[in-house]
């Protein structure tokens, strides 16, 4: 509502707030997740930590990735340290670095490999964590870990087993799938099928769990084993670990950090220098960079993915990750011994169809007709299929980096424009192959409507596991043979395979284009530098808001309001939504008003008197808003936190943490407003300010506003008015003084230079204004001669007297008359 809302173009100016924090209470009831940097404009998840720019001149240049909120400070902070990627969501766990600042130069290196290099799967077991069972060392090392957020060392040693097979050992099957969730009964089905179901306890103090193996239940952040329906429930793992001991309950942020944590260890063996024996964990410090698939791109899951990363990592998604990744060169020995670099088969298709398309503008220009679509640039479908869920995105590529191949830059082309993305979580997303296709041609014949004329799709590249990617290939071309005369969707489309690292490779060149530690590239004006890659990403996912104006009743929620829409340009906002108690009064009476914004604030002008006090405070203390989120085009809406009361001052917490004693009074404001922001990953900054000025306050107010403001327009016609009145008064004397000046120059001084002289006459009273008396002495002294008033002089007396006698008036016509 505005309940109006605009579109603002200022910074957020604040951290992700969670909903249940929103009402005005003072300090306890912000419970915020804070950024790591001060001024995010972008409203995005906390920066991640990287390198020094190479020199000072890249300093002065725009060269940081608006997608990511990176500072220079930033940047500089651990430029020594290498960057760590892993493909969390892929089935394998693919981890690739980007090395420290003073390993940039490209150079074959004793294993013939580039700068970034892939390193494999992060473990035998890839994501999932094997736990060993009834070992008095395992329980006792997870234990402290989670405790006190350090051991990992003694974890990979004594509890962690890299055998699946393992009798005696618990399966955590990808933690990653439960990041942020709040309760189960909000699971998909596609994660669900990972985990066995535990029950919910009744209590308030963990009770012993007495199933076995590894389970899920609701839980809460202070300790309870039940759900609170408040922002701080969360999905928990309890792994029953040893017969004789209580079930250990871990967060899945506190699982993934272990998987990260390995991921660190792997690279950390590649940089002995850095390894210390002080601090054998030192490589906890490596800053991290991950893709997300779209259909994980939600708020929930990235600020419990950042929780895991302690803040330090930057985030893509992974059709781009895994497209950067596909263009990564090979190293390939030449006939004299040495090695060179070969680009991939999807760059010289890319080329193929650019060349092709600068050949017909040529033609165009001979022939003297019309030229093709001068703003062409080619298009690629990205194809990711996991055990978890499917991806297909449409991104445009453009700008050929005239450095690809030189010195450490591995990008080809300087700029990657998603079209759109489809996704799904899905228990058997082989069997939504074709439902996926199809949403995705139709989104992108509409949005591209010069396909067919330019060429149509350069081609599809698949990437994940080589297994799944021959079935996901299988299975497009099974939903291509169904589109029937279609010249661009077809049998015919040029199928690629991208390399089971092509994520892992790619988001390590994301993440150091990000830091700054790719070379820079010439702008296309030839001013200025850019980076080296430049990703303009849409909308994973689609935001939207409903309101309650009946105290937060079922069945009398709105429908969501829709505020960033799927395929939108992100990062997108801040989008300001003002909340106003006269409009809630007027939406109580007629809901439809919602739809009308004009009427809505005509209506509500009449409810802001102050004799409606009454109606707008119940308005506002029944106000309850949501903010929801849409993971699946055209699925159900998920609530993002818990219901919020914008126009009530002091939250729900805050009344029950006074004494049974006090008063537990809610205090209705009049106005306040709510600033949502949304980054290119899904993740949501929210900030709800208001003036705090309760309704009989807003109507004093504005009472003591309207008395001010009359106060103010008759004060300044006073203070104008008499500046004119003084004015005219003073002409009016000095019109009087003039006159009388030259009546005496008339009798004192005839025929002289100043008998008659108006202007002279004027000047001189002017001169003597207010000063007149000395004027007339002067005169007196300088001629003998009293001044006097005009009528006193005896001339003009005489004249006064000598009134000519009038005329009588003679009748010719009535003479005439009586002579005939």
């Amino acid at each position: 509502m505005s309940l109006a809302t605009s579109t603002g173009v200022g910074s957020a100016g604040a951290g992700g707030m969670s909903m249940a924090a929103m009402a005005h209470g003072g300090p306890s009831a912000l419970s915020t997740h804070q950024q790591a940097s001060s001024g995010n404009a972008a409203g995005g998840p906390p920066p991640g930590t990287t390198a020094a720019p190479p020199n000072l001149a890249s300093m002065a240049a725009d060269l940081l990735d608006k997608n990511q909120n990176l500072g220079w400070k930033t940047i500089r902070s651990l430029k020594d340290l290498p960057i760590v990627s892993i493909d969390l969501y892929g089935n394998t766990g693919e981890v690739a670095y980007y090395p420290p600042v003073p390993n940039e130069t490209v150079e074959v290196v004793d294993n013939g490999e580039l700068t970034i290099n892939a390193l494999g799967k992060v473990s035998e077991t890839g994501t999932c964590l094997v736990v060993k069972k009834d070992c008095e060392k395992a329980h006792k090392a997870l234990r402290r870990l989670i405790t006190k957020s350090k051991g990992y060392e003694a974890v990979f040693r004594d509890a962690l087993s890299n055998d699946q097979k393992v009798e005696d050992a618990l399966m955590i099957k990808s933690p990653h799938l439960l990041l942020g969730e709040r309760q189960i009964q909000y699971l998909s089905p596609a994660t669900c099928k990972n985990y066995t179901l535990g029950k919910e306890s009744s209590h308030d103090i963990d009770e012993e769990e007495t199933s076995t193996g590894v389970t899920i239940r609701n839980g809460n952040l202070d300790g309870s084993t039940k759900a609170l329906d408040n922002d701080f429930d969360r999905v928990t793992l309890n792994l029953n670990m040893h017969s004789s001991k209580k079930a250990l309950t871990i967060l899945p942020e506190e699982a993934v950090s272990i998987v990260l944590a390995q991921a660190k260890k792997l690279v950390s063996n590649s940089f002995p220098e850095l390894q210390d024996e002080e601090n054998p964990e030192k490589y906890v410090e490596f800053p991290t960079a991950i893709a997300l698939p779209a259909w994980s791109c939600n708020h929930y899951a990235i600020e419990a993915l950042m929780d895991a990363c302690d803040g330090t990592a930057v985030l893509y998604n992974r059709s781009v990750a895994a497209l950067a990744g596909a263009f990564v060169p090979k190293l390939v020995p030449t006939k004299d011994g040495r090695k060179a670099l070969k680009p991939p088969k999807l760059f010289g298709a890319v080329m193929e169809k650019i060349q092709a398309h600068e050949k017909r503008i040529q033609q165009a220009q001979l022939r003297k007709e019309p030229l093709p679509n001068a703003s062409y640039m080619p298009v690629v479908i990205m194809a990711g299929l996991t055990e978890d869920g499917i991806e297909l995105a449409a991104i445009q590529i453009k700008n050929p980096n005239a450095s690809f191949g030189m010195d450490n830059t591995l990008c080809p082309f300087g700029e990657f424009i998603v079209l759109s993305t489809v996704s799904y979580h899905h228990a058997n997303p082989v069997s939504i192959v074709n439902k996926s296709l199809v949403e995705l041609t139709d989104i992108v014949d509409e949005m591209y409507p010069e396909l067919e004329d330019d060429g149509g799709v350069t081609g599809i590249v698949t990437y994940g596991t080589i297994a799944k990617q021959l079935q996901l290939r299988d299975a497009l071309l099974k939903a291509l043979n169904g589109i029937k005369d279609d010249a661009v969707w077809n049998t015919k489309m040029n199928f690629m395979s991208a390399s089971e690292e092509a994520v892992a490779m790619g988001t390590s060149i994301l993440a150091g284009v990000s830091h700054n530690r790719m070379d820079s590239e010439f702008s296309e004006n030839g001013k200025g530098s850019r980076p080296a890659v430049v990703v303009r990403n849409v909308s994973p996912c689609a935001v939207g808001i409903t309101y309650n104006f009946h105290g937060g009743k079922k069945n009398r929620w709105t429908e969501p309001k829709v505020i960033f829409d799927y395929d939108r340009r992100v990062p997108a906002g801040p989008y300001n939504i003002e909340f106003s108690a006269a409009e809630c009064v007027a939406l109580r009476k007629d809901p439809s008003l919602l739809n009308n914004l004009e009427k809505l604030v005509e209506e509500s002008e009449k409810w802001l008197k102050g004799k409606y006090n009454a109606e707008r405070e119940e308005a506002a203390l029944d106000l309850s808003i949501k903010v929801v989120q849409r993971f699946e085009r055209n699925g159900k809406w998920r609530d993002f936190g818990y219901e919020a009361t914008p126009l009530t001052q002091g939250s729900d917490e805050e009344l029950e943490d006074k004494d049974d004693d006090s008063e537990k009074e809610k205090i209705a404001i009049e106005t306040s407003a709510l600033e949502i922001t949304l980054d290119a990953v899904g993740f949501m900054s929210m900030t709800l300010s208001s003036d705090g000025q309760t309704i009989d306050q807003a109507v004093k107010a504005a009472r003591s506003s309207t008395l001010w403001y009359w106060v103010r327009i008759i004060g300044a016609i006073a203070f104008f008015g008499g500046f004119m009145a003084k004015s005219y008064l003073d002409e009016r004397a000095r019109e009087r003084c003039a006159a009388k000046l030259l009546a005496y120059y008339k009798r004192a001084s005839p025929n002289s230079i100043n008998d008659g002289d108006q202007h002279h006459a004027h000047y001189t009273c002017y001169k003597y204004r207010g000063k007149t008396d000395k004027l007339f002495k002067k005169l007196e002294k300088k001629y003998g001669i009293p001044v006097r008033e005009i009528h006193e002089w005896e001339d003009a007396k005489e004249k006064e007297e000598e009134i000519p006698e009038e005329e009588q008036e003679e009748n010719l016509d009535e003479e005439k008359g009586n002579e005939l």
